[in-house]
C-alpha cells in the first residue's frame, strides 16, 4: 500500500516553506512580491501548501493578504498591476526603445516578458493613450501621439515650428553633417523634424562667419527667435568654440525664452554645464556621449575574454580628447582588475598617422587623413608579403620597412594581447600594418576601439558605438515634446554605447599569458621577439 502523509506532517510542511519564505523576505530577496502560482512553482511545492503557508505569514504579520487581492510586504505599494505596466510603457517610450510611430510589441511579448494578464496590458494602454504617448491603428498600437495630435496641428499652421540649429561656424555645419562621427546624431534629429514637420535654420555663433540671411552673434539670434513667436520650438547646439563661461550665458539667455535648448556634447568635455550652472531648471538639455560608460564596457569586453595585458594606442601631439581617453583607459583598468596592466603605445608621426591638424607643418598633406589614400599606399609598399607567416619581421625588403618604421607596435607584439585605439580612424591604419607584416588578427592580437563611424563598416574590426543616432531621436523629441525624454538632475541625457564586433576579438592565446615563440615548422600562428 501506498504510504499516507499524516496531517502533523502536512502541517509541518507549510509551517517550515513559511519559514523558509520569511527568512527570504528578512534578507530582502524580495522588494516585490510575485503571485502565490508563481511562489509556489519556485519553491517546488503545490498551490495550496503555499496558500497555507502565506496565510501563516499573513497572521504573524510578515505578509498582507486579503481575498482577492495580491499578496504585498508590509508597507509595499498598492500600485494597480495595470499602473505598473503603464509606467514601464512610459520609461520605454521616453527612452526610445518604442520609437514613434512604429507599432508596439504584441500582446504575447507582453504577457511572457512581463507576466501580465491581457486585462491589465489593455488598461495601461489605454492610460497611456489618455497621456498621449500612444495611439492606435485598426487593432494595432503605435508608439507616440496619433496624427490628429501632432503632425496635422503641425502642419496646418501657417508658420511651421522652427529650431534654431546653432553652429560656431558654417564650416562647423558642414562637418557635423558629413563627419561619420557626428553625422548619425545630426541625420537622426533631423529625419525626425522632417517627419513632424518641423524647420531646421542654421544660425553662427562667430561673428566673423557671417552669412547673409542666417542669425550671427547671440543678439540677433535672440531676436530671431522672439520673431518667431509661437513657432520657435527651442535651440540645438551643435558646437561652440567660446569657452564654457561664455557657453552659460548663452544658454542661460536663450533657456529664458521658455523653449527646450539641447547641447550636443558628442566627447563628454561639456559635463561643467548643468541646469544649475546656466540658471535653468526644466528647458535645458545636454546630450553628451557617455565616454565613461564606452571605455568600461570596452575593458570588461577584453577582460571577460581573457585579456590581462593590453596596448593602449594614441600619438604625439597636445590632443586633449586623446589624452583624456587615455587617461580614463588606465583609469577603469585599474579599478576593474589590478592585475590588468595597460602599456601606453605612441605611435610615430612618420607612420602617417599624426591627427593634430594645427600643429601640421607645410610639408605634410592631407592625405594623411584619407583613408582610400592610406589603403593605396600601404598595398603598394606591401608587394607581395604574406598576410601570414610563421614568425620574426616580413622577408623582403618594403615589408622590412614597414615593420621597421613602427617601433611602437612592434614592442607591443609578445608583451599584450589586444591593443586598444582611440577610435576608428587610427584602429584602421593599425590593422592595416598589421596585415602587411603579417600579424594575424585576433589570432596575435585582438583590436578595438571607439566610435562605430561610418567607414568602420569597411573593415571587420570592434568598435563601441556610442549611441548618436539614438540619441539625436531623443534631442528631437524633446523639441517635438510628445514623448516625455528622461533627464538627469543637471539635464543630462546619455547616449546608450554598444560593442559593435565585427570579427577583431578573441580569447588570447593561453588566455592571457604571454605568447611564447612558435615551435620551428609551426605554421598555425605568428610568434614575435619582444624588442
Amino acid at each position: 500500500m501506498a504510504r499516507t502523509t499524516s496531517q502533523r506532517d502536512r502541517q509541518e510542511r507549510f509551517r517550515e516553506l513559511a519559514r523558509t519564505l520569511a527568512g527570504d523576505i528578512g534578507r530582502g530577496q524580495y522588494t516585490e512580491l510575485p503571485s502565490i502560482r508563481r511562489l509556489a512553482s519556485s519553491y517546488g511545492t503545490a498551490y495550496p501548501t503555499m496558500c497555507k503557508a502565506v496565510r501563516v505569514l499573513a497572521e504573524q504579520g510578515i505578509l498582507q493578504c486579503a481575498a482577492g487581492r495580491k499578496i504585498r510586504l508590509p508597507g509595499e505599494s498598492s500600485v494597480s498591476p495595470s499602473q505598473k505596466f503603464f509606467g514601464i510603457i512610459h520609461a520605454r517610450i521616453a527612452d526610445g526603445t518604442y520609437r514613434t510611430g512604429r507599432p508596439l510589441p504584441k500582446y504575447v511579448y507582453f504577457q511572457r516578458e512581463f507576466h501580465v494578464s491581457t486585462g491589465t496590458i489593455t488598461d495601461a494602454l489605454e492610460q497611456a493613450r489618455d497621456a498621449g504617448l500612444v495611439h492606435k491603428k485598426g487593432k494595432q498600437w503605435l508608439a507616440g501621439a496619433g496624427p490628429t495630435d501632432i503632425r496635422v496641428t503641425v502642419m496646418t499652421k501657417s508658420r511651421r515650428p522652427t529650431v534654431l540649429v546653432l553652429v560656431s561656424s558654417n564650416h562647423s555645419w558642414i562637418s557635423l553633417n558629413y563627419s561619420p562621427y557626428t553625422q548619425p546624431f545630426v541625420g537622426a534629429a533631423l529625419s525626425e523634424f522632417r517627419d513632424f514637420g518641423i524647420h531646421a535654420q542654421m544660425c553662427i555663433e562667430l561673428a566673423e562667419e557671417r552669412i547673409a540671411a542666417v542669425p550671427t552673434g547671440l543678439d540677433e539670434i535672440l531676436s530671431c527667435a522672439r520673431s518667431l513667436g509661437d513657432d520657435y520650438a527651442g535651440t540645438l547646439i551643435g558646437s561652440m568654440q567660446s569657452p564654457s563661461e561664455t557657453i552659460n550665458t548663452w544658454i542661460g539667455r536663450l533657456c529664458r525664452l521658455n523653449r527646450p535648448v539641447v547641447l550636443f556634447d558628442n566627447d563628454d568635455s561639456q559635463d561643467a554645464i548643468t541646469r544649475q550652472s546656466v540658471g535653468a531648471r526644466k528647458h535645458f538639455y545636454r546630450c553628451f556621449h557617455n565616454e565613461r560608460q564606452s571605455v568600461e564596457l570596452c575593458l570588461r569586453t577584453l577582460h571577460g575574454l581573457g585579456h590581462r595585458r593590453i596596448g593602449c594606442i594614441h600619438t604625439s601631439g597636445d590632443i586633449g580628447w586623446m589624452k583624456r581617453r587615455v587617461a580614463l583607459i588606465e583609469e577603469t583598468a585599474r579599478r576593474i582588475d589590478p592585475a590588468i596592466v595597460v602599456t601606453r603605445a605612441c605611435l610615430e608621426d612618420e607612420f602617417g598617422v599624426y591627427d593634430d591638424v594645427r600643429d601640421m607643418s607645410p610639408a605634410r598633406t592631407m592625405d594623411h587623413y584619407d583613408i582610400d589614400t592610406f589603403v593605396n599606399r600601404f598595398r603598394t609598399s606591401s608587394n607581395e608579403i604574406p598576410v601570414q607567416r610563421t614568425a620574426g619581421p616580413p622577408p623582403n625588403a618594403s615589408g622590412k620597412l614597414l615593420w621597421q618604421r613602427a617601433a611602437s607596435l612592434r614592442n607591443l607584439l609578445g608583451t599584450t594581447t589586444a591593443w586598444i585605439s582611440p577610435n576608428d580612424y587610427y584602429q584602421q591604419k593599425v590593422y592595416l600594418w598589421t596585415m602587411c607584416v603579417g600579424v594575424r588578427v585576433p589570432g596575435d592580437v585582438s583590436l578595438v576601439s571607439f566610435d562605430n563611424a561610418a567607414t568602420s563598416f569597411v573593415f571587420p574590426l570592434a568598435s563601441i558605438d556610442p549611441g548618436f543616432q539614438h540619441l539625436g531621436y531623443l534631442a528631437a523629441h524633446i523639441f517635438i515634446g510628445d514623448i516625455g525624454v528622461a533627464a538627469d538632475r543637471g539635464g543630462g541625457v546619455a547616449g546608450h554605447c554598444r560593442l559593435v564586433d565585427r570579427g577583431s576579438l578573441a580569447q588570447p592565446v593561453d588566455f592571457g599569458k604571454m605568447a611564447a615563440p612558435a615551435a620551428e615548422g609551426d605554421h598555425t600562428r605568428a610568434a614575435f621577439p619582444v624588442q
